[in-house]
């Protein structure tokens, strides 16, 4: 299935902040779902937008989330990313500092490539 992607960007005076946003769905509500449903309530959610300088779609781990408090090492959202031919694909989601939670349910999402490179294509050119 493909999926849409999006994101919300805001700016406070020092930092740009990104929150993807999946199929007109906050990332931040879907996996905070997910860990309900499964059980996950130590704690469910805390997740919050990522700075700006802290995103790299460049890599093949990257971070989605960070923590509701602003700090990326603190609780992230990780993801894998792959790319091939006309597709993008997250997945392998995981939060580094619960090894013993399995986000093999959530997602993968896929997106046509060239829209995922449009979405993401100058989001942190101002502000960061």
């Amino acid at each position: 299935m493909v999926s849409r992607l999006s994101f919300l960007v805001t700016a406070d005076e020092h930092n740009s902040w990104v929150l993807p946003v999946v199929d007109d769905l906050p990332l931040t509500d879907l996996i905070e779902s997910y860990e309900r449903e499964n059980g996950y309530t130590d704690p469910a959610g805390g997740y919050g937008p990522i700075r700006c300088n802290d995103l790299d779609f460049s890599r093949r781990t990257i971070n989605l989330l960070a923590c509701e408090c602003g700090e990326t090492g603190c609780w992230p959202l990780q993801a894998t990313l792959s790319q091939k031919d006309a597709w993008v694909v997250w997945s392998e989601f995981r939060q580094p500092h619960r090894s013993n939670r399995d986000y093999s349910g959530f997602g993968p999402f896929q997106f046509l490539r060239s829209d995922h490179d449009a979405a993401i294509k100058g989001l942190c050119l101002y502000g960061s």
